[in-house]
């Protein structure tokens, strides 16, 4: 599986069928640009800074078992989200 690294800030991913459309805005004289990655190739997503990930990007996501971990700007650790899958079990929430 593969890991997706999101770097460019201001950028954006949401869902579109099965893949996930990454946007990165125009900035310092650079185009802006779409990607789109398969969905079900994507293991975990490592979002660096401030870029927004649509909701369903992130049900799709954790539907899947894959995780998110968002950092800052500068590679430190804010936080993780990821399903009921993991080791650390549902926080002790019950499953509908």
């Amino acid at each position: 599986m593969t890991v997706l690294y999101l770097t460019e800030q201001n950028a954006s991913v949401r869902l579109d069928g099965e893949t996930l459309l990454v946007r990165i805005p125009e900035r310092d004289g650079k185009q802006a640009q779409k990607l789109r990655v398969p969905i079900g190739k994507v293991s975990q997503v490592v979002v660096f800074g401030n870029i927004t990930l649509t909701t369903p990007a992130i049900t799709a996501l954790i539907e899947q078992h894959s995780e998110i971990c968002y950092l800052s700007p500068f590679g430190k650790f804010v936080g993780r989200v990821s399903g009921d899958f993991h080791k650390m079990g549902n926080c002790g929430y019950a499953s509908t």
